[in-house]
């Protein structure tokens, strides 16, 4: 009998060759999103479960490889690694039911894809020893360069994923070899690791991450559908890795001056690159590689409390940019439908009563006191393009024809509204879905920045804001009609543009594209 990880394991992947078989029979092709969310909606019910049950080991098979010194693989659902995993099932679960009411709905196979991208990242994430995390970290690679293929056939972007991807778990590899013949443990928890290893392990995480100049692995051909937000969760498995690294090094940060400095540079060149991009689409992997750089730093000044920032800004993150980005637009007949959109923005600015806050005062704080300028003018000059870039895609124009049946409405708000709402209740109580670590409270969180980070945040908010509000008045005056330039289109006629030529036949806005 299998046990309760492997069932979780064994779910999704009975769930996708379902879904896979209905592809294949034209008449029953329509059938194919109910089986994934008959697949996906139980399985993030049950690690919501697990998120309560005391922490177990697993030994799923008795496969001893000896090129990794004939450990075995074993799974250990950690308190503190829970919320990650329960962050991307909600998230691709949560996509499933947006992309159901979509007039450019999801291929079956791509769907079987999300869902077999699934159980590799939960054995990445609850690996107990190195081994277990280096065959979650190959298969997820693979898995993941295929449905790049099938979801619109980025042959550039599945060949640069396998490559960073298959370099970050070789330098994992390299790291736990070095471990050989010295005695040491094979698991997480019992392990003494060299600075060598260390040092390796670091990379690896930080190839996982995306960070800047590793940003390439990130897809480029997002324009095709936003539905297709899983494809960007990889770094998680780089956020599991440092959790453990973090845990092993006694609570703070391990690594050089190298990694803060890779992180300021992603936090300036990733709001850089978001606002810089032609169409709205495009620079969504943008926007979620300059916050991931915001969390990093963050961890790093942390000190000892690193693991709080790691785990809460996970999570912010990761649900913040599915709900942000799985929005359909705006739709000035029916704003409610954008709440979810702002909250996954704020979020991911990290503002007060939501669960990004705790890693943005961590940053703010570690700001004013480390003294280094450049430090502070990455983040000021990043955060300026970040709010524009996040206010450009919330003023974006709706897509597609407005919900019409109540179906639609309540699987919609169902995929967006759980996990906004998340994110509010966790900003308030963080161990609600983050546990295994001790939140500081919010007056704690409020007096971190001190008068020097808050002026500094607030002023890159007003800066940015300045700046889109601008852009827009341009774009009004220029020759060109408002409604149909890319940057800056106009809410007011969200659909006038796709109901000409293509648009009219598509249901798609020329506009973002």
């Amino acid at each position: 009998m299998p046990s309760f990880l492997v069932l979780i394991l064994i779910l999704p992947l009975v769930g996708a060759v379902g879904t896979f078989a209905l592809a294949l029979v034209p008449r029953l092709r329509s059938y194919a999103y109910y089986v994934a969310l008959g697949a996906i909606l139980p399985t993030t019910v049950l690690v919501l479960i697990l998120r309560w049950m005391g922490p177990r080991i697993d030994v799923p098979v008795l496969w001893r490889p000896t090129l990794l010194f004939g450990a075995t693989p074993m799974l250990q659902n950690d308190v503190a690694l829970q919320p990650l995993a329960l962050a991307l099932a909600l998230a691709t679960s949560s996509t499933v039911l947006v992309a159901l009411t979509r007039q450019d709905r999801l291929r079956p196979k791509t769907l079987a894809v999300l869902l077999v991208l699934l159980p590799p990242s939960f054995v990445a994430l609850w690996s107990a020893n190195p081994l277990t995390i280096v065959a979650g970290w190959a298969i997820y690679d693979l898995v993941l360069a295929a449905g790049h293929i099938a979801a619109s056939g980025w042959d550039r972007t599945a060949i640069r994923s396998l490559i960073f991807g298959g370099l970050a778990t070789l330098l994992l590899w390299g790291g736990t070899l070095l471990s050989v013949g010295e005695g040491d443990s094979s698991l997480w928890g019992l392990m003494t690791p060299s600075d060598a290893q260390l040092a390796l392990w670091m990379a690896a995480g930080v190839l996982r991450l995306w960070i800047y100049p590793f940003h390439l692995a990130a897809p480029d051909g997002y324009d095709s559908s936003p539905s297709l937000v899983p494809f960007l969760m990889s770094p998680v498995l780089g956020w599991g890795l440092f959790l453990r690294l973090v845990s092993i090094n006694g609570g703070s940060f391990p690594g050089g001056a190298w990694v803060p400095t890779l992180a300021a540079l992603t936090l300036g060149f990733g709001g850089l690159l978001a606002w810089s991009s032609k169409t709205p689409c495009a620079m969504l992997p943008w926007i979620s590689m300059e916050a991931t750089g915001a969390v990093l730093l963050a961890a790093v000044l942390a000190g000892d409390d690193a693991s709080v920032v790691i785990s809460s800004g996970c999570v912010a993150w990761t649900l913040g940019t599915m709900v942000l980005f799985s929005t359909d637009g705006l739709r000035p007949e029916a704003p409610w439908w954008n709440i979810p959109a702002l909250i996954g923005a704020l979020t991911l600015l990290g503002l007060p009563f939501t669960l990004g806050f705790s890693a943005q005062s961590a940053l703010l704080g570690g700001i004013a006191r480390g003294g280094q300028l450049w430090w502070g003018a990455a983040f000021f000059f990043g955060n300026i393009f970040l709010v524009a870039s996040l206010a450009r895609w919330l003023l974006t124009p709706a897509p597609f024809p407005g919900l019409s049946r109540y179906w639609q409405m309540a699987a919609y708000g169902a995929g967006l509204g759980v996990a906004a709402l998340l994110l509010l209740i966790s900003g308030l109580y963080p161990g609600l879905l983050v546990g295994g670590v001790t939140f500081p409270s919010l007056g704690v969180l409020f007096a971190t920045p001190g008068l020097a980070g808050w002026l500094v945040w607030v002023i890159s908010l007003a800066v940015g804001g300045g700046a889109c509000l601008a852009g827009r008045e341009r774009a009004r005056q220029n020759r060109i009609p408002a409604r149909c330039n890319p940057r800056f289109p106009a809410p007011g006629v969200a659909l006038r543009c796709g109901r000409g030529g293509n648009g009219s036949r598509t249901g798609r806005d020329p506009c973002r594209r």
